[in-house]
């Protein structure tokens, strides 16, 4: 049901309601187990334009999610879309996310 979701969270974005960091995270991770990648970067590029902190996107999503998945390679592959769409993390919220991405 991952379809509806993206679709059910587009709506509330339209219509002016963020979703809860938490609801990216699930519907992120979970179309990234689906095998959807496309699908995923794709939702997470519209979460940076609806405002949220970076620092509360990159703690819930990547560290939160998914480091703490396992999902290495997919949590550098978001944080390199959030680089180039000028995106600035606090340096300590950096310094974790390096720290994970490292493996320490």
């Amino acid at each position: 049901m991952y379809d509806e979701a993206v679709r059910l969270v587009a709506t509330m974005v339209e219509l002016g309601h963020l979703p809860h960091l938490e609801s990216y995270r699930l519907l992120i991770c979970g179309l990234y187990d689906q095998g959807n990648k496309e699908r995923a970067e794709a939702v997470f590029c519209k979460l940076l334009h609806c405002g949220y902190n970076h620092d509360e996107v990159a703690w819930k999503l990547l560290i939160d999610g998914l480091l703490k998945r396992g999902l290495v390679d997919r949590c550098s592959q978001l944080y390199d879309i959030m680089e180039k769409k000028g995106c600035q993390v606090h340096p300590q919220t950096f310094s974790m996310l390096i720290e994970g991405l490292d493996g320490t």
